[in-house]
């Protein structure tokens, strides 16, 4: 009987030794949920266990799943320009979704799930927004009522607080997140999806093709990968993890050639560059938006982490068989 409880116990501490974990400070005002992230090898993307990210809401149009953002605060979404706007029939004027067709759906990973829901007063988007290039592709929401932050599933996401023009380093690991479709022309995810990708040199050719203005996009992905955000995730946070343990958005999800296309990363947002826009509508005397450090905690590459979690995978293989080998002796 001993042999057999030390080897579950062996295999529980491998298990859990081989693999990365974030765990956020639950003291912070911004960028945590109540729940430590727990990183493992993905394969385009990873459902994402409840209330993980609790800033992250689905945004509906006419009932129906249109794109994702983020909690700034109790009445402010950050997302894309692109989710509300469209062209008229001649292509010379954009015009914007009604806001009475929208809705917001906040505290559940399952965008089917009704926790608590708001309706919306206005939609700002960027006076400079162009949808034929995506530059400066942001929007704010504001709701028509607040939403109630007591509730332990929902949360706000820090925004980083300095004005550094290579916001998030290069290489650095960032984690994308949405509901939306889990390949091209796929069908949109039931649940929440995150995959984990790096920030890719502008230079790269597999990004200055697509970017209009690199102070206001940036590129992310994974090499000779299929890991990518889709239609869906739009408006979505790109997430990067600070040495004060707390996650900050770095990026909205913004475009891609396809997806997941291996000649071609996806162009994301650069939020860094929008701060003082923001602040036109939300207090920017409040410090609770802010993360103590912006210093990027990437202590791990991503071949790393399929490595480690590969180790980790065959070490659980073979333990079971032992196990297994030795249930059969005795």
């Amino acid at each position: 009987m001993l042999p057999h409880v030390f080897l579950i116990a062996l295999l529980t501490i491998l298990q859990l030794k081989n693999q990365i974990i974030y765990s956020c400070d639950p003291n912070t005002s911004c960028g945590c949920s109540d729940k430590s992230q727990l990183h493992l090898k993905i394969v385009g993307g990873q459902t994402v266990r409840t209330r993980i990210w609790n800033w992250v809401v689905s945004i509906h149009v006419r009932n129906k799943l249109h794109c994702a953002g983020s909690i700034l605060s109790n009445s402010w979404i950050l997302t894309a320009a692109h989710c509300f706007s469209y062209s008229n029939n001649l292509g010379n004027n954009i015009l914007q979704i009604d806001p009475s067709y929208v809705t917001i759906h906040a505290g559940s990973n399952n965008r089917f799930e009704e926790k608590q829901i708001r309706n919306v007063a206005k939609i700002i988007l960027h006076p400079h927004f162009d949808e034929f290039n995506f530059n400066n592709d942001i929007a704010l929401i504001q709701l028509s009522s607040p939403f109630d932050m007591t509730d332990i599933t929902l949360g706000h996401i820090c925004l980083p607080s300095l004005s550094l023009y290579e916001y998030p380093p290069i290489n650095s690991s960032v984690v994308a997140i949405g509901w939306g479709r889990l390949w091209q022309n796929g069908p949109e995810s039931l649940t929440l999806q995150q995959v984990i990708l790096k920030i890719i040199d502008y230079n790269k050719s597999t990004c200055y093709p697509l970017i209009y203005d690199r102070k206001n996009q940036f590129c992310a992905g994974v090499d000779n990968s299929k890991k990518d955000t889709c239609q869906g995730d739009s408006g979505g946070p790109l997430l990067i993890f600070t040495s004060s343990k707390q996650w900050v958005i770095a990026g909205l999800t913004s475009f891609g050639y396809g997806c997941a296309h291996p000649l071609y990363s996806g162009v994301y947002t650069r939020i860094i560059t929008y701060l003082d826009w923001i602040h036109l509508y939300i207090n920017n005397t409040n410090n609770s938006m802010y993360p103590s450090s912006l210093i990027t905690d990437t202590s791990f590459d991503y071949n790393d982490i399929e490595w480690i979690n590969n180790m980790s995978f065959h070490h659980s293989i073979s333990l079971v068989l032992l196990i297994i080998l030795l249930t059969l002796l005795y």
